[in-house]
């Protein structure tokens, strides 16, 4: 039989064609006529001119040679072609070589990521997507033979059908050696492509686990795996536990529960003979539809066959234990030693295996990366590693398996944060506690005995008015509109008190107090994380652009929204999911001068008291404390009790009956937002007594009572703050003119006040110099700088101060004429309309 081209003179040798010759140049044939005129000849070929050409070299045993047409896919050639070279219809099915059932493997993982699955494994019930990534399945469509060559075609031609889950079985290599096939259909699944099972299904299981579940279908494992069971083998009958029995035991199996449809005292026998302990599971079983094995080829009574244990395994290799060294969680490494062989490995913060290891022995190392849950990976390293360092393969094998187990407890350990880091949960209080927090919650005076106890116990001296606003606005976390307090101080590093003192008695699990932050602070936080929370920040020059987006947008909005790249575990696709992050939060923080500009507007500033009083005051406490020892056990008592008076104040809703009679306000920006702040204090006032409040379809009834200390709290802010400059420029300024004095220095202003620090005066110059107060001289190098006051203009604290009023019950709250001493009038007329 001469072929015209090599592919098809190998074509018909593979289908059994005895003779074949391949003749690419017909000038090769005349020395070969006489020996080809005892024999039939047949020329077979697709092309006309290459078999007419052959036919002439040949002569006259050419000229008597048999002609047929073949097409280069053999099996749509003329039959009558096929009938001459014996190749009909009943030849034997050409077995399927590895790279096409590795080519087939690739093509269904690639359409089952594409989606095309979705169908199937609803239909069989598989909705776990670990379980599906750790056998590595795949789909195969109806019409997958498109994707396929002719000859890979003719290869799976009746073998291999559509619309179907594809599992891989592996060979001690990794290589794909066999495919199961489970329909989608009610049709039976096909363990194997071959008549006798190879390889071994989910054999990443047998090395990461020494006791595993043997079950038989498919089903039945994805059940077991959305059960949290990640210890499924897959066994397709007695036949793939002979030949899997010993391999499971060098993987490390020890033992074995036999959960299996069909055979499984057969297949328990067979795993106890190669050393693993089983255990029969007492559940009844349920034979599903399309889960009956069979083999092609192969009828039921051939599969009883007697079972012969393995052959006994050689001497024994002792393996040292892998001892832990060292864990460095900042760098994520670890140390492992066993004898003289140590491993350097990575521990990985979630749940992947492959990992980078490097292996040291005598001055020798071998360092690579590998997957430590595949066997064929772990015995490539060991062959190299042995090489390199000097040390039998065996022993390193058995360290990487054991190397496994160990890394995946310290990445479990890594998991799970310490309990200093952990969320803090609400803390149980006993009935004694929460009858006192409750009794404390009922008294009358219960916002000025929370004060004491900040003055007293917790060292916030004076300031009262900045006492009560701020933790007002603590409490006002728990309203859908908090209120944000930024307590300032004339230099940086100064310490703050009050923010120290509100730290400390907001409970831990209402309380998020931190020092630093990224721009995606907020954006990764528990999606009800954040939900009435208290967010102390220590330093707001701390808060970046990012942030400050972040807070803006958290305080107007109530929420935040990120966009968030995944991959689809099953799918395999990449899509985008937006997460959400719900408020709403009170924000506390305190700065050294100035609050960064993109929050002014959201937050109520707060100076430090500064005067030579005050700081007299603050020192004469210091050494109160100084001279008498503390108790320390008094602290913690009044840090418990109100700890637990907040626990006692939930989250509810607030009605403001006389909200409609509020007036004092213009239609200036700020005075809306002074407004915002009016009506949240009263809500947060009312929300402290809301067990001394009148509850109505759950929601919390204000008083009048709750707006006059609101009030009052605004009202003193806006005397603090009229005139549009700091606390420290209308200091300085009211200095300056009352000693009469037009022009003056850094050193006048030290006489005029004494107590101030260069920090002070420069934050209240450079505001009066902006201002257009004060004009600033230039100096050379080491001349003094005179400052002159501009004449004729008018000080700030002149005119009168707008104030909060209620009219409908005819109760105001007012104060005096900024320059005067700060009072509150609260006079209730009687009523004669």
């Amino acid at each position: 039989m001469i072929a015209d081209v090599p592919l098809l003179g190998l074509r018909l040798a593979n289908l059994g064609v005895g003779g074949v010759a391949v003749v690419e140049d017909p000038a090769v044939l005349p020395p070969l006529v006489e020996w080809l005129s005892t024999r039939e000849v047949v020329i077979a070929g697709f092309r006309t001119a290459s078999r007419a050409a052959i036919r002439a070299a040949l002569g006259e045993v050419g000229a008597r040679a048999i002609d047929v047409v073949m097409l280069p896919e053999i099996g749509r050639s003329p039959a009558a072609s096929m009938r001459v070279l014996g190749i009909g219809g009943d030849e034997a099915p050409e077995p399927i070589s590895l790279h096409v059932l590795r080519d087939i493997h690739r093509y269904s993982v690639v359409r089952l990521g594409a989606g095309d699955a979705a169908r199937a494994l609803r239909t069989l019930g598989i909705e776990d997507a670990r379980f599906v990534e750790a056998f590595k399945i795949g789909f195969l469509p109806a019409d997958f033979d498109r994707a396929l060559s002719c000859d890979q075609r003719r290869m799976v031609k009746g073998r291999i059908t559509g619309d179907a889950l594809v599992v891989p079985a592996f060979d001690s290599e990794g290589v794909v050696v066999d495919l199961m096939l489970v329909p989608a259909t009610d049709a039976p699944a096909v363990p194997s492509l071959h008549d006798e099972p190879r390889g071994l299904i989910g054999a990443a299981v047998t090395t990461a686990y020494d006791s595993v579940i043997v079950v038989d279908a498919v089903q039945d494992a994805a059940d077991l795996s959305a059960e949290g069971h990640r210890q499924v083998v897959l066994l397709r009958g007695v036949r793939d536990a002979e030949a899997n029995a010993a391999r499971m035991v060098a993987n490390g199996v020890r033992h074995a529960v036999v959960r299996s449809q069909h055979d499984a005292e057969e297949i328990s026998a067979v795993l106890r003979a190669a050393g693993i302990e089983v255990t029969a599971s007492g559940e009844r079983h349920v034979i599903r539809a399309g889960s009956v094995l069979t083999f092609p080829g192969v009828s039921a009574a051939a599969a009883s066959v007697a079972i012969e244990p393995p052959a006994a395994p050689s001497t024994p290799v002792i393996i040292p234990d892998l001892v832990l060294v060292e864990h460095n969680q900042r760098t994520e490494q670890a140390t492992f030693t066993a004898d003289d062989i140590s491993y350097e490995v990575e521990v990985p913060w979630d749940e992947r295996t492959r990992i980078a290891v490097r292996i040291k022995r005598g001055g020798h190392e071998h360092p690579d990366r590998l997957d430590l849950a595949e066997d064929a990976q772990r015995r490539r390293c060991a062959s190299s590693a042995a090489l390199r360092v000097n040390a039998s393969p065996v022993v390193i094998e058995a360290h990487l398996v054991q190397l496994h187990h160990a890394v995946r407890d310290l990445a479990d350990q890594v998991a799970a944060p310490p309990p200093s880091r952990r969320p803090a949960s609400p803390t149980a209080m006993s009935d004694v506690e929460r009858a006192e927090a409750m009794e404390l919650a009922k008294q009358p005076d219960l916002l000025d005995r929370v004060l004491a106890d900040l003055g007293g116990s917790l060292g916030w001296v004076g300031e009262d008015s900045a006492k009560r606003l701020t933790f007002l606005a603590a409490i006002s976390r728990n309203l859908d509109e908090p209120v944000w307090v930024a307590l300032t101080a004339s230099g940086h590093g100064e310490r703050c008190p009050g923010l120290a003192a509100i730290a400390a008695i907001t409970p831990p699990e209402d309380r998020v107090h931190v020092s630093k932050l990224s721009d995606g602070t907020f954006y990764y936080a528990d999606p009800a994380g954040l939900r009435h929370k208290l967010v102390i920040i220590d330093d707001a020059s701390a808060i970046s652009t990012g942030v400050g987006t972040a807070l803006r947008v958290l305080k107007r909005r109530g929420a935040l929204s990120a966009p968030r790249v995944e991959r689809d575990p099953v799918r395999g696709d990449v899509r985008t999911t937006f997460i959400e992050v719900h408020g709403p939060v009170a924000v506390l923080t305190a700065t050294g001068g100035t609050v960064d500009p993109q929050l002014q507007p959201h937050v109520v500033e707060i100076a430090a008291d500064e005067s030579p009083e005050h700081v007299a005051r603050v020192y004469a406490e210091r050494h109160r404390r100084l001279a008498q020892p503390s108790d320390q056990g008094e602290v913690e008592r009044v840090i418990k009790r109100l700890q637990n008076l907040q626990r006692v104040i939930g989250p509810r809703r607030v009605t403001i009956p006389f909200a409609e009679g509020i007036e004092g306000f213009g239609a200036s920006a700020r005075d809306r937002r002074e407004h915002e702040t009016l009506a949240s204090l009263i809500a947060a006032h009312a929300l402290l007594h809301q067990h001394q409040r009148q509850v109505i379809a759950g929601s919390v009834t204000a008083t009048v009572d709750d707006f006059i200390v609101a009030a009052t709290l605004m009202n003193e802010r806006r005397a603090i703050d009229h005139g549009g400059i700091g606390w420290h420029a209308q200091r300085l300024l009211t200095a300056v003119s009352s000693a009469g004095i037009a022009d003056f220095s850094m050193e006048d202003l030290n006489r005029l006040l004494p107590g101030w620090t260069r920090h002070a005066f420069r934050a209240g110059i450079d505001e009066l110099v902006a201002l257009d107060y004060v004009a600033s001289s230039r100096a050379g190098r080491g001349a003094v700088r005179i400052y002159s006051m501009y004449h004729g203009r008018a000080l700030p604290a002149t005119a009168p101060v707008s104030c909060i009023s209620l009219r409908s019950t005819r109760q105001l709250v007012k104060l005096a004429e900024v320059g005067d001493t700060v009072k509150t009038n609260v006079t209730a007329e009687r009523d004669v309309g």
